[in-house]
Formats: C-alpha cells, structure tokens, sequence
C-alpha cells in the first residue's frame, strides 16, 4: 500500500512539472507555419518567429486570439508584398468583438502591408522594439469600444520606430 502511495505522488509530481514544461514552452513559427493563409494563436505561451517571413497571402499574417501570449519576432522582418491587410492582428473584431490581455509583441520589423499592427477591444498589450515602414494606412490601430463591448486599455508601447508611411501614423477609436 505505502508503495503504490509513492508512485501515485511521484507520478502527480511528475505530471505537474510535465505540464508547467508544456505550458511554459516555446512555440516556433517559421514560413512553413504562415504559409499563405496566415496563423492564428490560440493558446497562451510565447511564440518565437524563426526566420524572416515574406507573406502573399491577401489577410493577416499572425493573429493573437488568446489571453497571455509573447510574440518574439526575435529580430526577424515580416514582410508583405502589398496585398495582405495585417502584419498582426490581436482580438477579433465584429459582433462581438473579442478582445484579449496581456500580450507582448516585441524585437522585430514590419513593412509592406496596408496595416502593421491592429489591436481590438484589447487591454495590457505591450509593444517593444518594433520597427514599421512602408505602409499604406496605418503603423498602429487601437480599437477600444465596438458596439457595447469595450476593453480597459492599458498598453505600453517603447523603442519603436516608423518610416515611409502614407497615410497615417496611429489611430485609436472610442
């Protein structure tokens, strides 16, 4: 009995540290993962790009569709090659809008799309050492209130740069 008591702890012990492993792991992204449809996280976790992306794809490139998520570009570039919309997306907009907290984007540069980053409904997202050019519209879109959904917005934004814009630099809507 006091055997089988044992394994039994070794074994929730065991399955603890597994699943703080797995839930604190690194996520990859590479080009293989974008392909052309873009990728959508959907988990909370850190997710690292592992090469520069160049995206033809006519949407969004990433998309952060989750609370508690890192987004290391890792000092790669994401470029567009004028047809996609997004760079990255945080939140769904529409009815309901759905939107997210605690999220970092950080280390990296966008060019060649209509928008680099658009943020809906979202609240606690910090942005880091982005560097955006070339854009069509806009650099930075913050969307707080969608219908009757509104988010506590409380976002950081540092060490980033903007070049070649267009059209506008940032918009943020009430």
């Amino acid at each position: 009995m006091g055997k089988s008591i044992r394994l039994c702890s070794m074994l929730f012990v065991f399955c603890l540290v597994i699943g703080q492993v797995s839930a604190n792991s690194n996520q990859f992204i590479s080009q293989a993962t974008i392909g052309t449809a873009g990728f959508t996280i959907t988990a909370p976790g850190t997710y690292t790009l592992t090469e520069d992306i160049t995206f033809s794809g006519v949407s969004t490139v990433i998309t952060v569709d989750s609370d508690d998520v890192t987004l290391d570009l890792n000092g790669k570039h994401i470029a567009g090659t004028g047809i996609a919309d997004i760079a990255i997306k945080v939140g769904r907009e529409g009815a309901p809008g759905v939107g997210h907290k605690n999220i970092t984007i950080r280390n990296g540069a966008l060019t060649g799309f209509a928008f680099g980053i658009r943020i809906f409904l979202s609240s606690r997202v910090f942005l880091s050492d982005i560097q955006v050019e070339t854009l069509t519209f806009l650099v930075l879109e913050i969307v707080i209130t969608q219908g009757p959904y509104t988010s506590n917005m409380s976002s950081v934004i540092t060490e980033c740069s903007i070049d070649e814009l267009f059209n506008k630099s940032m918009d943020c809507y009430r």
